[in-house]
């Protein structure tokens, strides 16, 4: 995780906040990082400061229809989700324990992707896959504010397949007085 403070004239305390989380730990890592990522949001927000917030937290919103992709990420030679599997998950691609951990930083914070607009169309707000010669097939990018975005500027980059396992998101900012 980086901080950084941004000075723009007539804007007091305004700081960037980037993640990128654990992706294939097998211990509590993945939550750690996401717990000091909202320590850190919370720091900001209690000493009066605003942000910006955001990046790959390796972890589905709150909502999500699919939360396994061990079938999606599998392998040649690999068996997942069958009698006798071991393990049974992919490391890294079962996301079922998870569908609570950023339950806190949404009903906390506003999210460029709030969850109403996220589970009316989920596949427009996708951000990454495993497959590169496949579309995106979920959503692990995220950008946070305790301010507030221009409504209906977010735009997920999907256009952007060759950049990255990862698209895009950008969204317009109001800033603070």
């Amino acid at each position: 995780m980086v901080t950084g403070r941004i000075e723009i004239p007539g804007v007091n305390n305004l700081y960037v906040v980037n993640i990128h989380a654990s992706a294939f730990a097998t211990d509590d890592t993945k939550q750690k990082h996401i717990v000091q990522f909202q320590d850190e949001l919370n720091r900001i927000d209690a000493g009066g400061g605003w942000f910006i917030a955001g990046g790959d937290l390796n972890t589905l919103p709150p909502g999500s229809d699919t939360t396994d992709y061990c079938i999606e990420d599998m392998c040649d030679g690999e068996s997942f989700h069958h009698s006798g599997d071991d393990p049974m998950h992919k490391e890294g691609s079962n996301y079922t324990p998870e569908i609570h951990w950023l339950d806190t930083l949404y009903s906390k914070y506003k999210c460029a992707v709030p969850t109403d607009l996220y589970r009316n169309s989920q596949f427009s707000y996708f951000t990454h896959t495993t497959r590169g010669t496949h579309f995106w097939d979920r959503t692990l990018d995220y950008l946070f504010t305790n301010y507030q975005w221009i409504e209906n500027s977010v735009v997920t980059h999907q256009d952007a397949t060759k950049e990255s396992d990862h698209a895009p998101v950008s969204v317009l900012f109001v800033l603070p007085k």
